[in-house]
């Protein structure tokens, strides 16, 4: 029996069991990837949804504590959802255009750039003032080179 016209076949194997296996394409992926010969430059960041202040924009939390955020233009999201829908507290995944200029805003106190850490901030992003004396990052993934002496 051949699919009604405008119906895409969805894809079975049966197992060695018996058992139909469904291989129907993820639909995110039929979102995020019409042709999956270009795939979108994009970016995908893990962390908290809030509201903005700023028209056409909102602001997404790297942590709980809400010291850092990035404010993102609206039009610059290609996806968002909460990684675990049944957990109150759970992230959300969004997915952005590789392009779209954020805002970061990280809140500290002037006394917070006194210390061993201050050389970093949330997000992954290193302020490039990284202590020389120590030959990796307490905060972000980089690489430091140690002074000798």
């Amino acid at each position: 029996m051949e699919n009604p016209p405008g119906k895409k076949k969805e894809k079975t194997l049966t197992k060695s069991s018996g058992q139909d296996l469904d291989l129907t394409p993820h639909p995110i992926i039929s979102k995020l990837l019409p042709d999956p010969d270009h795939p979108p430059d994009s970016v995908v960041l893990v962390g908290y949804l809030g509201p903005s202040k700023k028209e056409g924009c909102v602001r997404f939390y790297s942590d709980l504590e809400f010291r850092a955020y990035v404010e993102i233009p609206t039009s610059g999201i290609l996806h968002h959802d909460t990684v675990s829908p049944s957990l109150e507290s759970g992230p959300t995944k969004m997915i952005l255009h590789a392009t779209t200029k954020l805002e970061l805003v990280v809140i500290l106190e002037a006394s917070f750039l006194k210390g061993d850490i201050s050389a970093c901030v949330p997000f992954g992003i290193c302020m490039s003032i990284c202590r020389p004396e120590r030959a990796t990052c307490l905060i972000c993934p980089h690489e430091h080179p140690q002074t000798k002496t």
